[in-house]
């Protein structure tokens, strides 16, 4: 599974505990797809984000990418991770959808991260 990924994306710290969750998609949703747009675009969204500040600068193409999405309408995006070069996967930001109707949350896991030094 792909839950090993989501650390990488959400950067807990130690005393944050992670809820993940398994959801089935209920309906076709139109996902813009930024690989399938141009391939070198995905470039801009595996830059390293390492600010602490609630507005991220590394975030703003990508809040903007978004915000023209939901208002054209489509459901979410589809992006390449740049989180981890061990790890390929995919990122969907979701938005324009019907809570119980467009996707269904399956069940819900609680995570503790825990963290070594090597």
């Amino acid at each position: 599974m792909l839950y090993v990924a989501i650390p990488h994306e959400i950067h807990p710290v130690h005393d944050e505990m992670m809820d993940i969750c398994e959801i089935r998609i209920s309906t076709d949703l139109d996902i813009f797809d930024l690989g399938e747009f141009d391939h070198d675009f995905q470039e801009f969204f595996k830059e390293k984000n390492e600010e602490t500040k609630q507005v991220k600068q590394a975030y703003l193409l990508t809040n903007f990418i978004g915000a023209c999405c939901t208002d054209i309408r489509y459901h979410g995006a589809k992006y390449e991770s740049g989180r981890n070069d061990n790890m390929k996967y995919m990122n969907y930001a979701l938005f324009n959808i019907e809570h119980d109707q467009d996707v269904i949350v399956k069940r819900v896991k609680t995570y503790e991260p825990c963290f070594t030094e090597e």
